[in-house]
């Protein structure tokens, strides 16, 4: 959530998206997730949350979230 304006708006929907990228697990997330240790799961996690990030940052520019 760094860098975004906060707003409930905001923290639901980041919240909606890592999730959905936490399960989807586009690539590089899926890569980390079959390294089946700590350092894969830490970086699928963050991987998600980058994903996420990216996505509401665009929602932002777009004028859907304030």
């Amino acid at each position: 959530m760094a860098f975004l304006p906060f707003s409930w708006r905001t923290v639901v929907a980041g919240f909606v998206l890592f999730r959905a990228f936490d399960v989807l697990k586009p690539w590089p997330a899926s890569a980390f997730d079959r390294m089946k240790n700590g350092f894969g799961v830490v970086m699928d996690d963050l991987a998600a949350g980058a994903f996420a990030w990216g996505a509401l940052r665009g929602l932002e520019v777009l004028g859907v979230l304030p």
